[in-house]
């Protein structure tokens, strides 16, 4: 089988997490939920995983300019894609990995 790559959107209370865990699970290979990402890019940044959470939630904050956190999210992204196969919640990643790989998007 060659590279799996799986992105997953979502609207809210879709259950798409859950399905995604499951799916990564039967295929085998690493999922990297909204959190798993946040973490990822918060180490990355060097920055306090709240200040990534307040982006999340007013969309801008004080700490860190806003291109640096959607680079900070691609780089993250793009280093975890070339790792293998994987499926990937949300984030972006649809968007960041359009032209860079072949993945299959799934909207729940």
């Amino acid at each position: 089988m060659g590279r799996q790559y799986i992105v997953f959107t979502s609207d809210y209370g879709s259950g798409a997490r859950l399905i995604a865990r499951k799916l990564a699970k039967v295929l085998n290979i690493p999922f990297y939920g909204e959190e798993d990402l946040l973490r990822e890019t918060a180490k990355y940044l060097e920055i306090d995983t709240q200040v990534l959470h307040n982006f999340d939630q007013y969309g801008e904050v004080a700490e860190i300019d806003t291109e640096k956190i959607i680079d900070g999210y691609k780089a993250v992204i793009l280093n975890i894609v070339r790792k293998g196969p994987c499926i990937l919640m949300e984030r972006g990643a649809d968007y960041i990995l359009r032209d860079v790989i072949s993945f299959l998007n799934v909207y729940v």
